[in-house]
């Protein structure tokens, strides 16, 4: 789904909120994220249901009936359902996947995670994950969650992205350095 710049300021707006109630509640936040996760698949699967409860052509409070009966038959707590009513009465239940991942980024802001991409020729072990995930804690002063991927095209090493940080340990990176200082020492 493509989505306006002014969608995402709203998006954002409501994970802020979102994740308020949930530290001032001391909820389980992974879990109010496991449940926003939960009922994006469930629209995604269900395309008439989402178009239900974002149609400005459905009464307001017709969109709301159809949130509590979602949450009648569900285990979501009473913040995500909160969450869930709002929307539907604004017209925003469109925008409930930048919510979930807006929310999930202020999430991990707020407990000093860094989220990393690392990318490898091979698969790692489970010891050089964690050893790898030690040096980039130590390196960002942050707990790093890191997901792992193969590219086969890669000749060795490795590139880790940190945000919009890029390190590329990469064998054709380190080659082309090394042309490059040749190159400017001649």
């Amino acid at each position: 789904m493509r989505v306006s710049g002014e969608a995402r300021v709203i998006a954002n707006r409501y994970a802020r909120a979102l994740l308020q109630v949930v530290v001032e509640k001391k909820e389980d936040p992974e879990r109010i994220e496991r449940e926003l996760a939960e009922v994006v698949a469930l629209l995604e699967s269900h395309a008439d249901l989402g178009r239900t409860l974002g149609s400005p052509a459905v009464v307001s409070a017709r969109r709301v009936a159809v949130v509590d009966d979602l949450v009648r038959r569900s285990k979501w707590t009473e913040t995500t359902a909160n969450l869930l009513r709002v929307m539907a009465a604004k017209e925003r239940i469109p925008i409930l996947e930048f919510v979930r991942e807006s929310y999930r980024r202020q999430l991990d802001e707020h407990q000093n995670i860094e989220k990393a991409e690392v990318v490898t020729p091979q698969a790692l072990s489970k010891a050089e994950e964690k050893a790898l995930i030690g040096k980039l804690e130590q390196l960002t002063g942050k707990t790093v969650r890191a997901e792992f991927r193969t590219d086969s095209n890669l000749m060795g090493g490795l590139m880790v992205r940190i945000g919009n940080r890029i390190y590329d340990a990469t064998v054709t990176a380190q080659l082309a350095r090394f042309k490059e200082r040749l190159l400017s020492a001649s």
